[in-house]
């Protein structure tokens, strides 16, 4: 089966825009809890998500599946 070239790249795309979202989620949150004094638990957890989205994009994009693997396959 032949696969569209653009596909992992897209994918790749996508994973960047997610890992730059978690850490602005992760700066904002920071933030947040050095205005409120690091006081509530939500500034933590916040800081907590943030992390974890773009520690596991990142992780997703550097050990991925590799190009021409099954797993780029579109399924039929």
């Amino acid at each position: 089966m032949s696969t569209d070239p653009y596909v992992r790249s897209i994918r790749d795309i996508l994973l960047v825009v997610v890992i730059q979202l978690g850490m602005c989620l992760f700066l904002l949150a920071e933030i947040a809890s050095a205005v409120n004094d690091y006081g509530t638990s939500f500034g933590s957890l916040a800081v907590l998500v943030g992390a974890l989205t773009a520690g596991g994009a990142l992780l997703v994009l550097g050990w991925g599946p590799e190009p021409g693997s099954d797993a780029d396959a579109p399924s039929e």
